[in-house]
């Protein structure tokens, strides 16, 4: 004869199982927006116009996520490039600055207005990141006539895997390098983005970048030589100062980025916890 499993054991198999799942069950951890405020008072905490000297490419800018330990935020290296008259990629770290608006470059191509701009050269910034991150927002806090820009990710396997200590020659970012070029080294266009005469003014291009996490991000003054071009944007001069930059971490399942398996110890407990309850319900 069959001896009836009491209501009393099945509850207590179901409670430990519940238990035991809230103890094992995987972590998730959520994306975390990281914003830079890129304007001099941002950078040294004065309000001066010149509010730093060139140190683009040189240092470690740590972003803000609202962690208290600084050793869990993103940091960020700045560089500052240019397509000259030659069709050439050339490195203008020297001329970078965090003006009281936004990021700009120093004198370049003697235009009086220190901005980043495609009037001549075409101007550039990368962004070398610690940890792949996705792109989501920037914004201008200085602009002269329009503002269009343009956007790229590095990822040269096309699976968003990269060491992150690529050299500039890797990166097509050489003197025997053009800004077409960057396509076939590895760079993907994201997109051309209309922008106004206004300041400040935001750039929202999560839509377009929710998926794509890389080392590398490039911010450029519209780069007419990155196709398709710009569908309905103007042919005037483009021109701002960045004053702010915004990512979003990598979300991973467990801190080394790996699900784990269920522990045999949980599988048990459940299908004993099955196994009562159908026991239970026939012998009632």
């Amino acid at each position: 004869m069959a001896h009836a499993v009491s209501p009393r054991t099945v509850k207590g198999f179901l409670s430990i199982a519940a238990s035991v799942s809230l103890l094992i069950a995987p972590t998730i951890y959520a994306a975390v927006d990281v914003t830079w405020g890129l304007k001099g008072q941002d950078v040294s905490g004065s309000n001066s116009i010149y509010a730093s000297t060139a140190t683009g490419g040189t240092y470690t800018y740590t972003g803000n996520d609202g962690d208290t330990n600084a050793s869990n935020n993103v940091s960020v290296k700045i560089s500052g490039w240019a397509q000259h008259y030659d069709d050439r990629i050339y490195n203008h770290n020297s001329q970078l600055i965090h003006y009281g608006s936004g990021l700009g470059l120093y004198h370049q191509y003697n235009d009086g207005d220190h901005e980043i701009d495609n009037a001549g050269y075409q101007e550039f910034i990368v962004f070398h990141f610690d940890e792949p991150v996705s792109l989501s927002t920037y914004s201008f806090g200085w602009v002269d006539t329009d503002a269009d820009s343009t956007v790229l990710a590095y990822d040269p396997n096309g699976d968003g895997l990269h060491t992150g200590s690529e050299t500039n020659s890797d990166l097509g970012l050489t003197s025997s390098d053009s800004v077409s070029d960057l396509l076939t080294n590895g760079w993907d266009a994201i997109g051309h983005y209309e922008g106004n005469s206004s300041a400040p003014q935001s750039i929202d291009i999560s839509s377009d970048t929710a998926d794509i996490f890389s080392s590398y991000w490039i911010i450029g003054a519209y780069l007419s030589d990155i196709t398709p071009l710009l569908s309905g944007g103007s042919y005037k001069k483009d021109a701002f100062k960045l004053a702010s930059l915004g990512v979003m971490r990598e979300p991973t399942d467990t801190p080394d980025g790996e699900t784990p398996a269920p522990s045999s110890a949980y599988l048990l407990l459940i299908g004993l916890a099955v196994f009562a309850r159908r026991k239970y319900l026939h012998v009632r």
